[in-house]
């Protein structure tokens, strides 16, 4: 018997104009609602068992690409709609680069300003869908962009001293959007477009899921030299039988 299809996670496979042009513009934009409540809840549910499976608990910001097969996490990861959105985005077929949870525990401090493309660079068009599980405030460490920094290209880094084991930027913005969001909201930004977190000063954790894409031309720098991404992937991106028992993080 052939397995049923998975039912789409996301409601709609378009951006308006309106929302189409903010991202042109700015770098990003918040498409409200691109998933009911009902599934934001049960992807939430899936990244706190990832978490727990993995032991990642307490992590300053947990990140696992790990997924089960048929979980609301790989509806929302194989999502056709979703990969329209991207595509449209990025003007031209968008595929999945990497997908992976975003948590910051409560009392955890924020997450500095860095570029996606400082981990692994690419010579063309890629984007973040990040996701809001839980509403996602000042208050519990949400999303701080800064418009317009797509259009620089990559900026000089370095390792991140509040962030063990990630980037910064060497000169750190000083202003930026709070990007206030509710569960089932999506923020879609360019990866060069400058982002951070603030810090969680609530006594729940800041559940959110980021899925990346990048468009079919796109060659990434790695293992020493550029890679098309179409034949050869940076990162394996199925589901998983089960989950394994050691603490990752993802760019």
């Amino acid at each position: 018997m052939q397995p049923q299809p998975l039912a789409d996670a996301v409601v709609r496979n378009a951006l308006s104009d309106s929302e189409l042009a903010l991202y042109r513009e700015r770098g990003w934009v918040l498409a409200r609602s691109l998933l009911d409540r009902i599934t934001a809840a049960a992807i939430a549910a899936d990244v706190r068992a990832v978490l727990a499976a993995r032991n990642m608990a307490d992590s300053y910001l947990a990140q696992s690409s790990e997924y089960l097969a048929g979980s609301a996490i790989h509806r929302l990861v194989a999502s056709p709609r979703l990969a329209q959105l991207a595509g449209q985005a990025m003007a031209g077929t968008a595929h999945l680069y990497m997908p992976f949870t975003a948590v910051k525990g409560p009392g955890q401090g924020e997450f500095t300003f860095h570029q996606d493309g400082q981990y692994t660079p690419f010579d063309g068009p890629g984007l973040n869908c990040w996701f809001a599980l839980v509403p996602c405030s000042v208050a519990n460490g949400c999303l701080r962009l800064v418009s317009g920094t797509h259009r620089s290209g990559a900026v000089p880094w370095q390792e991140s001293p509040q962030c063990p084991g990630h980037r910064t930027l060497v000169e750190q913005p000083t202003a930026w959007d709070d990007v206030e969001m509710e569960a089932g909201d999506c923020c879609l930004f360019d990866r060069h477009t400058v982002h951070g977190s603030g810090p969680n000063r609530s006594a729940d954790p800041r559940l959110g899921y980021a899925v990346q894409f990048h468009r079919t031309d796109t060659k990434a720098f790695f293992d020493g030299s550029w890679q098309p991404l179409l034949q050869r992937p940076r990162f394996s991106t199925g589901p998983v039988a089960a989950f394994t028992a050691q603490a990752q993080k993802g760019e």
